[in-house]
């Protein structure tokens, strides 16, 4: 199975019981670092761009992008930004906003999946 997929299936179990955009990025960092994975909080990327969460396996490297909030079109730009960097196999959003399943499941012929999460 691809480090995407397992990344997607892998944040499906964060508890949600996050009171922001912080809490629901460390209940994903907690969920995929007890996987094994080398997971990277706030990795810059470059002086524009940093991502919320980089998960690291073998040749494989997986963005997690959090959001509670945002539009559509400003967040298909930061992920498409995102996954023009060289060496990043595909972007998973993570979110409590069910808008967010519009996102694009493809961007810059590179794989996004989107998780939606429900807070308490």
């Amino acid at each position: 199975m691809r480090l995407l997929d397992e990344v997607a299936d892998a944040v499906r179990d964060v508890s949600p019981t996050f009171a922001d955009e912080y809490d629901l990025q460390a209940a994903v960092e907690a969920v995929l670092a007890g996987r094994g994975w080398a997971v990277d909080r706030e990795h810059v990327a470059s002086a524009r761009d940093r991502y919320d969460l980089l998960v690291r396996r073998d040749d494989e490297a997986v963005i997690v992008e959090v959001k509670i909030a945002g539009g559509i079109p400003d967040l298909e730009r930061q992920l498409a930004r995102y996954l023009d960097r060289p060496g990043v196999d595909g972007a998973v959003l993570v979110t409590s906003r069910m808008r967010h399943r519009a996102v694009a499941r493809e961007l810059r012929g590179k794989p996004v999946v989107v998780v939606v999460l429900r807070a308490l």
